[in-house]
């Protein structure tokens, strides 16, 4: 891997990086001028400070210090220099005789006078009331991901991060407090910059990859209602508010950060598939027992020429490790930032480029930033944001079904081989008796699907000051999407069990989206006389966005050489699809404080949506909450051991909208009539219209304490929850004589709850600094309601044909569902005394009876057989520094969840139509050669035995090695040689590092791409492995420059 890794393109540039460095740094110095201050400012526990606004008060002069915290100005004896930073007490130092000056900030109480981005304003930390969390930029670097989303995991209580694919440009699933809908989804809402983003996740893309990473400055997640409910009908499920990067004033300061590395996928968890050998000699053993069972001998006559000498044979191909290679990543960014008293700017320049660890498979993004915003006169202030993204992926059909192309490199004869004599590849794969395909690799190469996507994000604003404290601010932002995505099927492809050359086929989809925001605020932040201190927010927003999708499916091309579409003889389908909704809302908050130690916070915002039903296109979300900070109370005081005590309650609602944008209105569909003796074309309604159709809404209850003791060293934050939410979309079923057999309604109840905790500590202050901060989050879930009769919801089909999941009252959603293994008939006489299905035989599968009834059939006696949901999530950060070493260590775990292994029912499928998991070599042979008691004869019951059951679950439980990072900072006297570079730092990673899992798969994490079955979403049919995108190890090398 190592040598993989220095012989590649991307490794040789980054060594020519480096070697420019180190011979920049070795040119001789030249004599410093006298009044050229330098040094490094650092904080008391994480070390350097980057960004850190150093400047020369009363004089334009300034600048930033840099990833290092190392500094350059130029001054005259006597000035004043002033280092400032968001979260630490600004410290001033008179400039004398020393030309290094050394400045360590002290955090303002750990952080308490930080301002937090919140939704429509900021707030400092010590006056919050409601359960919210941040993290910036410097806790998020060296995590080589596509998405910013990923590099949430394991940092803030509460908030599962889950790593479900290993798609190149896949998103991460994230649940906030647990799942509380059925019907409506459970993602977060995401706002940039202020513009609530309208994509969901995707575990082939994510509405936060039109961000880069490194523009990222920090990310706010707003849990309760009381934080949550200015966003009204969307906060239910929590909101992220993610602040890019910004200009500050200082000389322009340029910024490098680079890293190339490659990924592979660990061999733990890789499917153990028989091989060749072993697998002609498994074909052969299943006509031999047959036989056997039947009192006969099977002779060489009867037995495939394919599997009649199984000794022939060697390993043979695995065709998933063939399909799976090291693939190399890349990732550029290059920033340019600083500003006068009047005007700052921010520009960045991002490339990624990552290669799937599943051959052919890719994803390029190209980002572009500008954040410009200018002071006229001393009342007003106008910004530019302006977010170009450019991005183009290559994807094939996978995590689709058992036929696709990932999942069938699992159960493809391994007695093929992947070419020919010749050299070229085997175009079909095919063995006596089996499922055959085309060879895997040509789907991928020459079947893959191109998508390209272009977002451009971009506002303006202004902001005018009234009077002291009062501020109108008004804005307008866009997001206009456009994007298109074409496959190609050649005839050399094929199809299961259907050998090329085939008709060569082509589908195309193009579509654009347009979203505009406007928005009018005004802000009152006043101070009234000692004591007290209001702020006020009042606003209006209007939202709208309308999308725009066709698709066009071609075929009998002529031959492979012409794809464009004008190319096929016909067009056997097309989709269009026009789609609008709007969003008009009013919002107001206010926070008051008496004496800093009493909080309230009080805040109501009216949505009215395109997507309601006539009858409820409005809907109010109140909320409240009160803080006391007892540590501000006399009595308090002067204990030496409490630094902080904050103690918080808040109530609220919040909604959930995604509802679809018709799902109220009865869909109109073409229909045929027999009129005047002949056939008439016409219009008929295939849903009833429900004009009282609304959002979800959530009632959330929040308790929680904020602590901090022996000065800030150890700070603890926890929190009890219970959010109920009410009116989940639920297809009912209504009476047949209303001429329809569904209606989609708001019905059922779900309740949330749990404790979250979250702790920081300074271990190690001194030169050897060690921080560390640990997080443990508790949430049960329950159905408290459904429908009027309370019945439960079954979901997910298994390739039976039957359900997979059940929600019902009084349990979680989404539990597993099926057969309860009880092990094998192990003799004539445990046969004889025990129920059983028509199909079953001495030595096949034998499940519970439930019903009690005597025989074992599908559905009926079927019972819970698992739970998905964990007992908690947990997520520990080390941090060392010493010198100029820095390590950074992080691990996330989960413990108590299930996993359903569904792949097992074509991968233990004994009926020899496809390869198969190793299990089946300790199979129940006989009386005398029972195997391993669980796995059963292929004499009978085969159906059965692949049908969902006990023994596809699994342990979810698991400890990761989410990341390690190790970094250093080269010496500021080395880089003063050079005249332009002020800082660097050289960095090593590895992501992914180690999974700790009993499970059997390669990831624990694991979520199927779309439901199956009659569930419309993932929430009804959770922790599913059907064989998804492997999640690779990444290692990558990576320098930070600044100039």
């Amino acid at each position: 891997m190592y040598k993989y890794l220095i012989c590649s393109p991307q490794w040789r540039q980054f060594a020519i990086q480096c070697s420019l460095l180190l011979l920049l740094i070795s040119i001789p110095g030249i004599a410093q001028q006298k009044l050229t201050i330098s040094g490094q400012v650092s904080d008391s526990s994480s070390g350097a400070l980057t960004g850190v606004v150093v400047r020369v008060v009363g004089k334009p002069v300034g600048t930033q210090t840099s990833a290092t915290g190392q500094y350059t100005l130029q001054v005259s004896s006597g000035d004043v220099l002033s280092f400032h930073i968001l979260g630490y007490d600004e410290k001033r130092v008179t400039v004398g005789s020393a030309t290094t000056i050394n400045i360590q900030l002290q955090s303002t109480s750990s952080g308490l006078n930080e301002v937090v981005v919140i939704g429509y304003g900021s707030q400092q930390k010590k006056d919050m009331t409601g359960a919210i969390a941040s993290i910036n930029a410097k806790q998020l670097q060296d995590l080589p991901t596509a998405g910013l989303d990923q590099k949430l995991a394991g940092q803030i209580p509460g908030v599962q991060v889950s790593a479900v694919s290993g798609t190149p440009g896949g998103g991460a699933s994230i649940r906030i407090r647990g799942s509380g809908s059925i019907g409506a989804g459970s993602d977060p809402l995401y706002v940039v910059d202020g513009f609530p983003l309208s994509g969901s996740f995707d575990q082939q893309a994510s509405p936060l990859n039109i961000i880069n990473p490194d523009d990222i400055e920090t990310m706010t997640v707003l849990k309760d209602a009381s934080s949550t409910a200015i966003y009204g009908s969307r906060g239910a499920n929590g909101v992220v508010v993610i602040t890019t990067k910004h200009g500050q004033k200082g000389a322009p300061r340029v910024t490098l950060n680079t890293y190339t590395g490659y990924q592979e996928v660990p061999q733990k968890g890789r499917p153990e598939m028989l091989n060749a050998r072993e697998f002609a000699q498994f074909r052969k053993d299943i006509i031999i027992d047959d036989f056997a069972s039947r009192g006969q001998t099977a002779t060489d006559a009867d037995i495939p020429t394919d599997y009649r000498h199984p000794e022939q044979y060697g390993a043979g191909t695995n065709w998933y490790n063939t399909v799976l290679h090291t693939a190399p990543q890349h990732n550029t960014s290059l920033g340019v930032s600083g500003g006068s008293e009047n005007t700052k700017y921010n520009f960045t320049f991002g490339y990624f480029d990552q290669d799937g660890v599943l051959r052919y498979t890719d994803y390029k993004r190209y980002t572009v930033r500008a954040n410009i915003e200018s002071k006229i006169g001393k009342k007003v202030k106008i910004g530019l944001d302006l977010a170009p993204t450019y991005s183009v992926q290559h994807v094939n059909d996978f995590e689709n079904g058992f036929t696709d192309v990932l999942t069938r490199s699992l159960w493809l004869s391994p007695l093929v081989s992947v070419t020919d004599s010749t050299g070229k590849r085997t175009p079909y794969i095919t063995s006596t008796g089996m499922y055959s395909a085309g060879n895997p690799l040509n789907a991928l190469q020459y079947g893959a699907t191109k998508v390209t996507s272009f977002s451009g994000l971009g506002g303006v604003y202004g902001e005018y000051e009234i009077v002291e404290g009062l501020k109108a601010r008004v804005s307008f932002n866009v997001n206009y999407g456009n994007g298109s995505s074409f496959v190609f099927n050649p005839s050399i492809l094929g199809g299961v069990n259907n050998p090329p050359p085939s008709i060569p086929n082509s589908s195309q989809t193009k579509g654009n989206a347009l979203n505009w925001l406007s928005e009018m605020l005004l802000s009152y932040d006043k101070k009234l006389g000692k004591d007290h201190a209001i702020n006020v927010v009042l606003g209006y927003t209007a939202q709208k966005e309308r999308v725009e999708f066709l698709r066009i499916n071609a075929s009998n091309y002529p031959d492979d050489l012409i794809q464009p579409i004008n190319a096929a003889a016909t067009i056997p389908s097309y989709d269009q699809n026009t789609q609008e909704w709007a969003i008009l809302s009013y919002l107001g908050r206010i926070n008051y404080s008496y004496k800093g130690k009493y909080l309230l916070t009080g805040t109501i915002r009216s949505d009215g949506s395109s997507r309601f039903g006539t009858n409820n296109r409005f809907g109010t979300f109140p909320s409240g909450a009160f803080a006391w900070r007892a540590s501000e109370e006399e009595f308090l005081k002067h204990v030496s051991w409490l630094s902080d005590l904050k103690l918080r309650m808040s109530y609220g609602l919040s909604g959930n909208y995604n509802i679809g944008n018709y799902t109220y209105m009865s869909n109109i569909t073409s229909t045929n009539y027999v009129l005047g003796g002949g056939v008439a074309s016409g219009r008929s309604s295939t849903t009833l219209r429900n004009p009282n159709l609304t959002w979800e809404e959530s009632s959330q209850l929040d308790a929680g304490i904020d602590a901090g003791f022996f000065g800030n060293r150890l700070n603890v934050t926890a929190d009890y929850y219970r959010r109920i939410t009410k009116g989940m979309l639920y297809n009912s079923e209504i009476p047949l004589s209303s001429g329809y057999t569904n209606v989609i309604i708001n019905s059922g109840k779900i309740e949330n709850h749990g404790f979250e905790f979250g702790i920081n500590t300074d271990n190690l202050p001194g030169e050897l600094k060690w921080t560390t901060s640990a997080n443990i989050a508790f949430n049960r879930n329950k159905v408290l309601a459904l429908n009027a009769k309370n019945d439960p919801v079954y979901s997910g089909r298994s390739g039976e044909g039957s359900y997979t999941h059940i929600t019902k009252v009084g349990k979680p959603i989404g539990l597993f569902y099926g057969y309860v293994v009880e092990g094998v008939y192990k003799d004539q006489a445990d046969f004889d005394k025990s129920p059983k299905n028509v199909t079953s035989v001495v030595g096949s599968i034998k499940y519970k009876d439930v019903d009690g009834n005597g025989v074992i059939e599908p559905v009926n006696d079927f019972d819970i057989i698992g739970d998905p949901n964990p007992k908690f999530i947990w997520g520990l950060t080390n941090h060392f520094e010493y010198k100029s070493l820095d390590l950074g260590i992080v691990l996330v775990g989960s413990q108590g969840g299930q996993i359903l292994k569904t792949s097992k029912q074509y991968i233990q499928n004994i009926d020899g139509i496809f390869n198969v998991d190793r299990s089946v070599l300790n199979r129940w042979r006989s009386v005398d050669n029972p195997g391993d008691g669980k796995t059963p004869t292929t004499n009978g019951a085969r159906v059965i035995y692949r049908d969902v059951n006990s023994e596809w679950v699994e342990s979810g439980s698991f400890m990761r090695i989410q990341n390690i990072a190790l970094g250093y900072n080269f010496n500021r006297k080395l880089l003063e040689h050079t005249k332009f570079i002020s800082g660097a730092r050289l960095y090593a990673s590895v992501q992914n590092l180690a999974t700790f899992t009993k499970y059997s798969g390669a990831n624990p994490e694991v979520s199927r791409k779309s439901p199956s079955g009659n569930a419309t979403t993932t929430a009804l049919t959770p922790g599913e492995d059907f064989t998804n995108y492997p999640v690779a190890r990444t290692y990558t090398l990576g320098i930070n420059l600044s100039f």
